[in-house]
């Protein structure tokens, strides 16, 4: 092999590369640094609730009922992507249906046990037979 094949070594490499690597370490440093500031804030709420005599609150859960427009585009939009997926008029109609009234149904979220929920096909098990 002659020199002229390789005619670079780490000497031109490392300035090529040494930007790229600089951005990589610095995003990698800010997201470790506004991780730990989150993960702080979190922990001194918590104590300073348990000094005050309260349990830590968890965020409340903010669900806003959609309008009628909006279940009827979410309603199309199912049977569309049903449709583009090779499904029966029938069964995407029933789909589409299902997640209409899932959609439309206000949820107790603390009266809902696991019997209460739907079971997916990849949930149940497998009938032998």
């Amino acid at each position: 092999m002659s020199p002229s094949t390789l005619d670079y070594g780490l000497d031109v490499v490392v300035p090529l590369v040494t930007p790229v690597l600089w951005l990589v370490l610095t995003e990698a440093a800010r997201e470790t640094a506004a991780s730990a500031v989150r993960a702080s804030a979190q922990a001194v709420r918590s104590r300073w609730q348990r000094l005050r005599g309260r349990e830590p609150e968890s965020e409340p859960e903010i669900t806003l009922p959609l309008s009628a427009e909006q279940l009827d585009v979410v309603r199309e939009a199912v049977l569309t992507q049903c449709a583009q997926a090779g499904l029966s008029t029938a069964r995407a109609t029933a789909i589409a249906n299902a997640v209409f009234h899932q959609l439309s149904t206000p949820v107790d979220r603390d009266a809902t046990s696991a019997e209460d929920r739907p079971v997916r096909q990849e949930d149940q098990e497998p009938e032998s037979g």
